[in-house]
């Protein structure tokens, strides 16, 4: 049978799914070129695959690359069980999340993400029910926690996550110009619950600065990070297939990424790809800027990306940063981004253990690992 007789309905083959699934869980900014190029590509699946991603939620109906409204034409305030949807606060290829209010057994601010209508192969539900149980492998204050799940009135799972109201850790620094050394004390707060990740046996992937967010009670400030939506278990599977990645899939934030994560070597993705994304991360709260510029990564579009953040060598922190902290970075905290975010995993930090240490030696003005141990630099410190 000629597949353009019959593709205004049904499932769409393995491989144009495939293809849907790595736009939906790659670059926002690159989102609406790969839909176009995807259409062409497939021209005899073209309709199928534009209703695909407008029941998803992933593109309105009159666009192909833009966010649409909610695929069931919910409207806002909507009672979900227990819990009251009040606000859409984020939404992505596979999930919308929700300002919500638990109503009852007691009141509280919640934050819900419900798979989109649509999303319903059994690869997409593998995944959603992935992040889900990495969150409930985890319990610890930097990391959103996960209060309960279940499933719509038209069998959507949904899950319920602590509300996490604040600014990324970097705005929050920028705004609040935070001394340098409360901003490594904050950042290893990060390192912390990365560890306890880790230890858990979850990978995130995807440690952008929009995942860590500082909220502040009672005067302490605590970041948590978010968005476990592509992570990996170390172990074993989350959930058979659910936490896997296509090979050469590109996931993630790419200015956060690392060189292997970016080629899609999947097989080398451990701890040391999110080593590098904290690395990057703590570039950017010493440099006010990120070590690879995203106006520099993205000229390269999509299929150049990889490349550039293979190949780029990044400036020293201390050439970069604002003036009055250069002469603080030049040297151990030089070294220590260095190590952080070289491009080949065996010259990182083996764990994010190792780079927190390195961190607290030099808070505690002792010798730091990664630097070159001199008779002088020893002296010094």
């Amino acid at each position: 049978m000629d597949p353009a007789s019959s593709n205004d309905g049904g499932a769409l083959p393995a491989n144009i799914e495939e293809e849907v699934l790595e736009i939906l869980e790659g670059d926002d900014d690159a989102r609406r070129n790969a839909i176009a190029a995807l259409l062409a590509k497939h021209p005899d699946w073209a309709l199928q695959i534009r209703n695909w991603l407008v029941a998803s939620g992933a593109i309105d109906g009159d666009s192909h690359g833009g966010k649409g409204d909610l695929g069931d034409n919910q409207q806002l305030p909507y009672r979900l069980g227990s819990y009251l949807l009040i606000e859409v606060i984020g939404r992505g290829g596979f999930g919308t999340v929700y300002r919500a209010e638990q109503q009852e057994p007691i009141r509280r601010a919640v934050a819900i993400k419900v798979l989109n209508p649509g999303m319903d192969s059994r690869d997409i539900l593998q995944r959603f029910t992935a992040e889900r149980e990495a969150l409930n492998r985890m319990d610890h204050a930097g990391i959103a926690r996960l209060l309960d799940a279940g499933t719509t009135t038209k069998l959507r799972p949904f899950f319920v996550m602590e509300l996490v109201n604040g600014p990324t850790l970097v705005q929050f620094c920028r705004r609040e110009m935070v001394p340098l050394r409360e901003r490594i004390e904050l950042f290893l707060l990060v390192c912390d619950a990365m560890q306890h990740a880790h230890q858990k046996s979850v990978l995130h992937r995807d440690l952008s600065s929009n995942n860590v967010l500082v909220t502040e009670s009672s005067g302490v400030r605590q970041p948590k990070i978010i968005d476990f939506g592509i992570a990996k278990s170390l172990a074993d599977p989350l959930m058979q297939g659910g936490a896997m990645t296509f090979q050469g899939t590109f996931m993630g934030t790419p200015e956060f990424m690392s060189p292997e994560q970016a080629a899609g070597r999947v097989a080398d993705i451990d701890t040391r790809a999110d080593v590098y994304s904290l690395g990057v991360q703590l570039y950017e709260l010493l440099a006010d800027q990120l070590p690879i510029p995203g106006v520099v990564l993205r000229a390269q579009g999509l299929a150049g990306m990889a490349k550039v953040i293979n190949t780029h060598v990044p400036p020293r922190a201390s050439d970069v940063a604002p003036k009055p902290r250069r002469a603080v970075l030049r040297g151990d905290l030089d070294s220590i981004l260095n190590k952080s975010i070289a491009k080949e995993r065996e010259h990182r930090y083996a764990g994010v253990g190792e780079l927190a240490a390195d961190l607290r030696r030099y808070l505690a003005n002792q010798p730091v690992d990664v630097a070159t141990p001199t008779t002088w630099y020893r002296l010094r410190k």
